[in-house]
């Protein structure tokens, strides 16, 4: 428990910075590249399992007051089964919004953020095949 939660919170640490900066209005650089890049260790009770994330995406600011982002995120998992088998598979999401600024000419920023997005995730779970059938 306490190694989860010490994951989640570097995590946190990680990808925070990155999205803050996507966030943040500058004037002289209105295009903003950024990515990610991680690796789930989660426990084998209920989880989906361990693997890689990957992401990145970018936001454009057309003045002090519009922005706009797209971000893209790929993500795998594993995790062996007791019966033998395994679960695993992949996600993919894409993600746009767009950011309004109350007070662009403050430090401190109030914004709105809306948006949708589209996702995929493919399972390719393979059963244990010497474990029994249903009676």
């Amino acid at each position: 428990m306490r190694a989860s939660v010490a994951g989640m919170i570097l995590s946190a640490l990680l990808l925070v910075p990155s999205a803050a900066v996507a966030q943040e209005p500058v004037a002289d650089r209105p295009l903003s590249v950024y990515a990610s890049i991680g690796m789930g260790r989660l426990n084998s009770e209920g989880s989906h399992g361990n693997g890689p994330d990957v992401g990145g995406g970018f936001a454009y600011q057309f003045n002090p007051r519009f922005a706009a982002s797209i971000d893209l995120d790929y993500w795998r998992h594993k995790r062996r089964l007791a019966s033998g088998g395994t679960h695993e598979g992949s996600g993919l999401f894409a993600t746009g919004n767009l950011v309004v600024y109350f007070f662009p000419e403050r430090r401190h920023q109030l914004y709105l953020l809306g948006g949708g997005g589209w996702g995929r995730y493919q399972p390719r779970d393979q059963p244990d095949l010497a474990a029994p059938g249903p009676p």
